[in-house]
């Protein structure tokens, strides 16, 4: 009896049953899957194409690591722009070109990959455009992602859960900078949310574009990047991403105002250059940025 005990105690402590069956984790823990995708704080990286390892250097890249191993990190909403060059559909940060530029299709595929690969993650596009809905569509198409396409229920209702998301295969929610959207699978993110103000080194909790007062069950993107002379760089990010200089804008804005957070909301998306930096505050393999998002969580 004893022993049937502890072997209970110990599945448990595993994230298995009694009866043997592994209980799937939702964005890495059992504990998200009951949260609403719009009460979970996750992290974003801001122009997420726009890495060192993908050879971007004009503008100086966002971010270090490329797309994939962005997502096997925890990155779980990535901003991505596209354009058309040459008659390509391309990936790049407004200089398309030699100094920074890579195939929509093949950054879409990696990501598609990723996803294969990892089917109890939900991963979020916040697009910023400059090519229509149908070559975005195709592109995704292209891609082999339309198979997880999210659809929302309606402007105003509430999100689903990441378990039923997670159940339903539909695991890929797509924002956009837009209005010229048909608001199922293509969000036009200004409609369903507010943002803070970007690149601003005051880092206040005020409402940049988007209205919170008129969201119902809205995203909340709090931007907590600021840029240097080229464009990204991580010398700024060592401090905006510092722990708990991190923490306490995350924990400051999530606070009820009547007029930029009238719920109280978490922060749905923190946008974040060079999200990797630093890292060591609690745990020396863990950015900074990963721990605050654990504690904002309520891990």
């Amino acid at each position: 009896m004893i022993a049937n005990l502890l072997a209970t105690v110990l599945l448990t402590a595993c994230g298995v049953d009694s009866d043997g069956l592994t209980r799937p984790a939702c964005n890495g823990d059992q504990n998200y899957c009951d949260r609403a995708y719009n009460e979970m704080a996750q992290i974003c990286t801001h122009n997420a194409m726009s890495s060192v390892a993908d050879g971007f250097s004009l503008p100086t890249p966002n971010q270090g690591p490329g797309l994939a191993v962005q997502l096997e990190d925890g990155v779980r909403c990535m901003m991505l722009d596209t354009y058309e060059f040459d008659g390509e559909l391309v990936l790049c940060h407004g200089l398309c070109g030699p100094w920074g530029m890579r195939s929509l299709n093949d950054g879409l595929t990696e990501i598609r990959r990723w996803l294969d690969e990892n089917p109890t993650e939900v991963v979020t596009f916040i697009l910023e455009p400059y090519i229509d809905e149908a070559q975005t569509l195709q592109a995704l198409g292209d891609a082999g992602l339309v198979q997880y396409l999210f659809t929302h229920p309606g402007l105003g209702k509430p999100w689903p859960t990441l378990g039923e998301m997670i159940d339903a295969n539909t695991r890929l929610v797509v924002f956009t900078g837009t209005g010229d959207v048909n608001g199922t699978w293509h969000l036009d993110w200004r409609v369903h949310g507010w943002e803070t103000p970007f690149n601003d080194d005051t880092f206040t909790c005020e409402n940049g574009r988007g209205d919170p007062t008129t969201v119902e069950n809205g995203i909340f993107i709090l931007n907590h990047y600021t840029l240097c002379d080229a464009g990204g760089c991580p010398e700024n990010a060592e401090i905006n991403n510092d722990y708990d200089f991190l923490l306490d804008r995350a924990l400051r804005c999530s606070q009820p105002d009547p007029q930029f957070n009238p719920e109280g909301q978490l922060p749905t998306f923190i946008n974040l250059d060079h999200y990797d930096v630093p890292r060591g505050s609690k745990d020396p393999a863990v950015s900074d940025a990963f721990e605050v998002i654990r504690v904002l969580n309520g891990g």
